[in-house]
């Protein structure tokens, strides 16, 4: 095992942040919520891929470039890490950490973002990842067995990845979730 695996970083890069949080009908006033949604966040992608406000989104790969150092400064591990990176949207900084020869892991639950990640790995987008149905949604691999794409509820416990990163990217979680949500989704990620 790493001698990073058993330091959990939790590294919440701040972007611009959302003033609005989303559930299950969208722009959410219910504060019980203890699951995430589908409803809401599937519109707000398909605004954002047609053209709409980029909202949270971060495309700018030295930015990118700037979080991966960091964490590469913080574990000084010579070693290619283990990165879990929630509700990732299609955030550019799992197909760079990627091409850096680092095993990423993407959790999100609206399809269309995780589609557009995909196009981020290459052309032969139907032939390099291959999917599975899981109890929670679709597990998509890729052919290269660095990257890991989770279609599905932040929330749910997956026993397979459990201790199994050695550092969390996040780059405005917070931004996105409810207020009651963001205990849960801590403790899920400790």
């Amino acid at each position: 095992m790493k001698s990073v695996a058993a330091l959990q970083l939790l590294l919440f890069v701040t972007y611009p942040q959302t003033t609005q949080s989303f559930t299950s009908g969208g722009l959410s006033n219910n504060r019980h919520s203890k699951s995430i949604k589908m409803g809401g966040w599937s519109e707000t992608w398909n605004d954002i891929l047609s053209g709409g406000s980029k909202r949270w989104k971060v495309d700018d790969v030295e930015a990118k470039q700037k979080a991966l150092t960091h964490i590469t400064d913080a574990t000084s591990s010579d070693t290619p890490l283990r990165i879990l990176c929630p509700l990732a949207g299609d955030d550019p900084f799992v197909h760079y950490a990627w091409s850096q020869g680092h095993d990423v892991t993407a959790i999100d639950i609206v399809p269309e973002a995780l589609k557009e990640m995909r196009c981020q790995f290459g052309e032969n987008n139907q032939e390099d990842w291959s999917s599975a149905p899981d109890s929670g949604g679709i597990v998509w691999k890729h052919k290269s067995g660095r990257a890991t794409l989770y279609e599905g509820d932040m929330l749910m416990k997956r026993s397979e990845l459990q201790n199994s990163f050695d550092v969390v990217y996040d780059k405005d979680s917070f931004g996105a979730l409810n207020l009651d949500m963001r205990r849960a989704y801590c403790q899920r990620l400790s």
